[in-house]
């Protein structure tokens, strides 16, 4: 497990031919990196700027510059403001670090020009802000030893500290990836013994299916590091999907081999028949679920894509394995009931069978139950919630969630907001009528409650500005004449400390803060109302207003992922609809077949309107995940009838031969599934948490379709067609 390698990239959520994440990897070439960028946040217990607050601040941000792997660290201590006097222009401190008799002072001077301190010191003076660039060329292994010493150091402090950043998030979300996956599998063994000892009366029964779920993972996860291929962010899925399918299979197989078997059956014989009936129907089962996997490979998301073709992949590898070993653990048992049910599992699948046989008489009842909850399921899929948020997807009880609650609170928001202001082709941003403009949408932003601690290439030329006319400054807070500009960008070159708010042509300014994490829909109706204002404050024919940014990509990308949703599980359908047709070759058990799983599909997503649950970018896969998997069972089910048919029984008899035959393993395989995916609800991940969740009711629910629904269907409308 240790040489299993992991990718947090968030970048691989962005659909890549969005012209949106185009543009930015265009204009971020321009700009200094801000993924180099770390802030943490010094915490004052006593809520009271004082000596002892000052000089234990001081000693970290001593310690931090000491770091190689650190190129800058800024910081309120160190922060100066330009003064013009008779020798010249200087830089003044706005702390005195070695006198605490003037603080109280100092501090007036630091909030009275806020616009400029209020990334380095909130406005309650008991949070102060160091930013810290760390070098360029530093691999994920220098990230993370630097992460670690920071950690260290921040551990070693008598108060409160909190980290936020780019670097520092992706490596937290591997950590806890990490964590998770160990954590899961261990569970879902754990799990997977307990429910095979109820499930199974035999030692080797149960000892079976551990075995192929233990070498398929293995293989799989081992593949993964051999070939070098990093795990993603949805990589905890992998497990469970392993689980769920090999077991599926499994339990099918021994069902039937255990029928036969029990009929006096000869050890060779049931072998063949066994995996000539419900080997051809696993495959189809696992191809169907596979295919589900692969057509998420037609997402613009890399990250959906890998996800799909690695499940898709280990979907096959488990079927694989799993009809190698069988034979194996077949032909070495002697006893005729080594595969039988366990008294327990036995009586509750005749109570649950026969409460199943007892709806099917009930049709109009059935008939009307499922119709009604599908209607009103219907209607609640229109207050779906899509309005995603970016720290609901932070594992609650995380310190990366500490800390990014902490921002959220005290940093004006744990969300990114970057407006570019560009200009056309002839135009500099540093004209003065440009500037005016520019001056206008930095008033616009500081009026907004929404939008907090804007920087931008104006807050250096103020700040010039009132050093070199102190006087004057209140009535024209910026330059208006080209020789007073030309001075000021040359301070502003040995002032600034990159181009992180401007390019070098002075073509792009950037407006970069911070944003309160209200929502996607309710931040896009924000951004649009921003855009619409400033194009009445700048001339368009000379500049261009866009909003941008990793935030904003995230949320476009959510867009695309929900609305590219439906088009996923059409194809899906359409998929498994051929499939099932070269195999069925009969429309009516293809149509029953999609009729049916359709069905738990619809539920779920009114479920999810009712009790508000996200549907975000990554969890909207949930409809072609819960459509594949459940449709494993119902295949079986149908496939077993088909049997009957073929055999010259009539239609009711068997629908209760395939409830017979079928009945106890859809149930096992059911209870595994349900369990399996309920493990999954203990992930601090949103996305995952989801997921567990929905298809675990999805699977439910489908259980009820093929012991109920589907024998009341098949007795009714379909009866001629069957």
């Amino acid at each position: 497990m240790n040489r299993i390698k992991y990718n947090t990239d968030f970048y691989q959520f962005f659909p890549e031919n969005d012209p949106e994440y185009t543009f930015y990897k265009q204009v971020n070439s321009q700009f200094k990196d801000y993924s180099n960028i770390l802030v943490i946040a010094l915490e004052n217990p006593k809520y009271s700027f004082d000596q002892s607050f000052l000089d234990t601040s001081k000693i970290f941000i001593d310690s931090l510059k000491r770091f190689a792997e650190i190129r800058r660290v800024s910081s309120l201590i160190d922060l100066s403001y330009p003064y013009n006097t008779f020798l010249g222009l200087t830089q003044l401190h706005y702390l005195n670090k070695d006198d605490s008799s003037n603080i109280a002072i100092d501090l007036k001077k630091v909030f009275k020009d806020y616009e400029w301190t209020q990334y380095f010191i909130n406005k309650e003076s008991n949070a102060l802000f160091v930013w810290i660039e760390i070098e360029d060329n530093l691999d994920n292994s220098d990230t993370v030893l630097l992460l670690n010493k920071l950690e260290k150091l921040r551990n070693s402090l008598t108060i409160n500290s909190y980290i936020i950043g780019d670097k520092y998030l992706e490596t937290s979300f591997k950590d806890l990836l990490s964590l998770e996956i160990k954590d899961f599998t261990l569970w879902f063994f754990v799990f997977l013994i307990v429910t095979l000892v109820l499930i199974f009366r035999k030692f080797i029964a149960i000892i079976f299916p551990l075995i192929v779920v233990f070498v398929s993972l293995v293989i799989f996860l081992g593949g993964m590091a051999y070939f070098n291929k990093p795990l993603g962010i949805m990589a905890n899925l992998f497990p469970v999907i392993i689980l769920i399918i090999g077991i599926s299979d499994v339990i099918h197989l021994s069902y039937k081999y255990n029928s036969l078997r029990v009929n006096e059956v000869c050890k060779k014989k049931a072998l063949y028949v066994t995996l000539k009936e419900v080997g051809k129907t696993t495959f189809v089962t696992s191809f169907t679920t596979a295919i589900g996997f692969f057509v998420m490979y037609i997402s613009p998301m890399p990250a959906i894509r890998e996800f799909g073709l690695e499940a898709g992949l280990s979907i096959l590898l488990v079927y694989l394995i799993t009809v190698s070993l069988t034979p194996v653990f077949f032909l070495m048992t002697k006893n005729k009931i080594t595969f039988s049910s366990s008294n327990f599992f036995e009586n509750l699948s005749k109570v649950i069978i026969k409460k199943a046989q007892w709806f099917n008489g009930q049709p109009k009842s059935v008939l009307v139950t499922y119709i009604s909850i599908s209607i009103f399921s219907v209607i609640s899929i229109f207050f779906i919630n899509v309005n995603n948020y970016k720290l609901s997807n932070v594992p609650s009880n995380s310190e990366l969630s500490n800390n990014y609650s902490f921002f959220e609170k005290n940093f004006g928001g744990a969300r990114d907001f970057e407006l570019l202001l560009i200009a056309k082709k002839g135009v500099k941003l540093n004209e003065p009528d440009i500037l005016e403009m520019g001056l206008n949408i930095q008033n616009f932003l500081d009026s907004l409650d929404y939008v907090n601690s804007i920087k931008s290439p104006i807050l250096f030329y103020k700040l010039f500005h009132r050093a070199y006319k102190p006087f004057s400054f209140k009535a024209n807070p910026i330059p208006s004449d080209e020789k007073s500009i030309s001075k000021y960008d040359k301070h502003i070159g040995v002032f600034n400390n990159g181009n992180y708010l401007f390019n070098k042509e002075h073509s792009i300014y950037k407006f970069s803060g911070r944003m309160k994490d209200i929502g996607r829909l309710n931040i896009n109706e924000k951004n649009n109302e921003i855009l619409g204002y400033i194009n009445t404050l700048i001339d368009t024919t000379k500049v261009q207003a866009r909003i941008t940014g990793k935030d904003y990509l995230v949320d476009r990308a959510h867009k695309v992922r929900i609305d590219n949703m439906i088009y996923g599980l059409i194809i899906a359908i359409i998929s498994v609809a051929i499939t099932l047709g070269c195999i069925y070759k009969k429309v009516a058990l293809v149509f029953l077949t999609l009729i049916l799983n359709l069905v738990p599909i619809l539920i779920v997503a009114g479920i999810m309107g009712l009790t508000g649950i996200e549907l975000r970018g990554a969890t909207s896969i949930i409809f072609t995940i819960g459509f594949v998997i459940a449709i494993d069972d119902t295949i079986h089910f149908l496939s077993s009838f088909q049997l009957e048919r073929k055999k010259g029984s009539s239609l009711k008899h068997s629908i209760l031969k395939a409830l017979e035959e079928c009945g106890k393993a859809i149930l096992g395989t059911s209870f595994i599934l349900l369990g399996g995916f309920s493990v999954l609800i203990c992930s601090g991940f949103m996305e995952v948490f989801t997921l567990g969740i929905l298809i675990g009711i999805t699977v439910f629910i489908t259980l009820t379709v093929d012991l109920i629904l589907a024998p009341v269907l098949m007795l009714t409308w379909f009866k001629k067609y069957i």
